[in-house]
């Protein structure tokens, strides 16, 4: 069985060990971004530069990106 995502009712994303396997996908679909451009939490809220690839990312394992989230 692959990786799970830890979701809330509503499908979102909850934080969870996950995400050491999001940077390095992260990384590797975009080498030449500075790693703060990553998505991360930041007090309860996602920040996120590419929310499109978070969708896929997390579409892709059957739930959404976290549910708080902004651009940053």
């Amino acid at each position: 069985m692959g990786m799970m995502i830890p979701i809330d009712k509503y499908g979102f994303a909850i934080d969870g060990t996950w995400h050491t396997r999001y940077l390095t996908a992260w990384k590797k679909a975009f080498p030449n971004r500075p790693t703060e451009e990553a998505g991360r939490f930041e007090q309860s809220v996602w920040c996120s530069l590419t929310p499109e690839w978070d969708n896929w990312w997390f579409g892709n394992l059957g739930a959404k990106p976290p549910r708080l989230r902004t651009l940053r």
